[in-house]
């Protein structure tokens, strides 16, 4: 927490806002300044155009003018949620906000619109994008999260044009619903996951070391799975979610036995899958 705290500003800050929501700023943060060092000027000056803000629209059946990098230098940012009683959304919806004010063109997405995107030309660009990338086919299921999660109306080039690779940057809330099981709008996307990322049991996660108080640094954390928690090896798809920039912020209740098991899970998962966590995951 020292380290988020410390980037965002004045201790009048933290005192306003309390500590969860300098947390989430922080992440935002960190994440608008990360791809705002690698953008070339004179490149944003070249992209002009105008962007469309778009928020809650799970499959971009529509077609995107050309982002503005000189309005929005981070570029795309979706948050996700899984919400039980609408704090998470709440918090999503917040972030977003804030992303906004940041450099960021924002939407906010429900995890239950991910795998119930009826866009049918966005599920078959994710397909065919896929093929593009590994060279192998992918099943319904899983074009059903990429034309979200990775769609390449969503991702950017963040390295300043040295390179033709663009990425997907998001935010996960997720909170824990019960014994350490998905809220409603969560379960099936969950499911998907656990067969992507070859977890089979969602209770045997070790990941959030205990002496960083569920706060690990960015892209510095190994998962340890019990060895009960894994599937066969040769079903996880190591280059699912290859492209994708994230990092993940779990809810839950510290009087449950597997607090914050969501959040451990979804991290788990996405790296499991080749997403790469670039900011750290604050739980709360």
């Amino acid at each position: 927490m020292t380290t988020i705290l410390e980037t965002i500003s004045s201790p009048s800050t933290v005192l306003t806002l309390g500590a969860t929501t300098v947390i989430l700023l922080g992440s935002t943060y960190y994440l608008v300044s990360k791809a705002a060092s690698q953008r070339d000027p004179s490149r944003d000056r070249r992209n002009g155009g105008s962007a469309r803000v778009v928020n809650g629209d799970a499959g971009g059946g529509a077609k995107l003018k050309e982002l503005d990098r000189s309005k929005y230098p981070g570029g795309h940012l979706t948050i996700y949620y899984g919400s039980q009683t609408g704090t998470a959304q709440m918090f999503a919806k917040q972030i977003a906000s804030e992303a906004e004010s940041r450099g960021f063109c924002s939407r906010v997405v429900d995890l239950q619109d991910v795998v119930e995107n009826e866009d049918d030309a966005a599920v078959e660009a994710a397909r065919q994008d896929y093929v593009n990338i590994t060279q192998k086919e992918l099943d319904e299921e899983g074009a059903l999260i990429r034309a979200t999660l990775s769609h390449p109306r969503y991702r950017d080039n963040d390295d300043g044009g040295i390179t033709s690779s663009t990425r997907s940057k998001a935010i996960f809330f997720v909170a824990t619903y019960g014994e350490g099981e998905p809220t409603d709008n969560a379960q099936q996307f969950v499911e998907i996951m656990k067969g992507k990322s070859g977890i089979a049991n969602i209770y045997k996660l070790d990941h959030f070391n205990k002496r960083d108080s569920g706060l690990s640094d960015a892209g510095n954390s190994s998962i340890s799975l019990d060895e009960s928690a894994t599937l066969d090896a040769t079903l996880r798809d190591m280059y699912f979610l290859n492209d994708l920039d994230y990092c993940v912020f779990g809810l839950g209740n510290k009087q449950y036995e597997h607090y914050n098991n969501m959040g451990r899970f979804m991290d788990a998962a996405l790296q499991k899958c080749g997403g790469s966590r670039i900011a750290p995951n604050p739980i709360g």
